[in-house]
């Protein structure tokens, strides 16, 4: 599997998830996500997963909010274990004092996540970060008009 992390020249460079991923303290790494997986693929995500993670899947009503949630939470985990080197399934997280997940035992390593429709951006830096990724009906305005 690979995934697009936008380098800071605006250049994106795709990555295969095996490899270990060193992070400078000035940069902040962006990950693009295409959600639109496979049948093997989303069962490969859906193994990765912390029984906490798999309840609350299943408590999605709808098909696409399932596979978002499943897909979003497998790749946090694989590209985050390469930055700490451990394998996905030994990553614990914790709710800070802001309700936002953090990696338990790795205080320096912040994260955000943000998914809209079959894509998702993850930002990883060493400092506090945030994003939102947010999906945009194109032709709405046009259809009023029309009207």
């Amino acid at each position: 599997m690979f995934l697009a992390r936008i380098q800071p020249s605006g250049h994106t460079e795709s990555r295969r998830l095996t490899e270990k991923i060193l992070l400078p303290t000035e940069e902040v790494h962006i990950w693009s996500i295409d959600l639109r997986l496979d049948r093997a693929a989303m069962c490969a995500c859906w193994d990765l997963l912390c029984p906490e993670e798999a309840r609350l899947a299943l408590r999605r009503r709808f098909a696409n909010d399932f596979r978002e949630f499943v897909v979003t939470r497998a790749l946090l985990r694989k590209i985050l274990a390469q930055y700490v080197d451990c394998s996905p399934a030994d990553l614990c997280f914790d709710s800070s004092s802001n309700c936002k997940r953090v990696l338990r035992g790795v205080p320096s390593l912040h994260f955000n996540l943000s998914h809209s429709r079959n894509h998702a951006l993850l930002a990883v830096a060493h400092r506090r970060v945030g994003m939102d990724l947010e999906f945009i009906k194109t032709n709405c305005m046009q259809q009023a008009v029309v009207e």
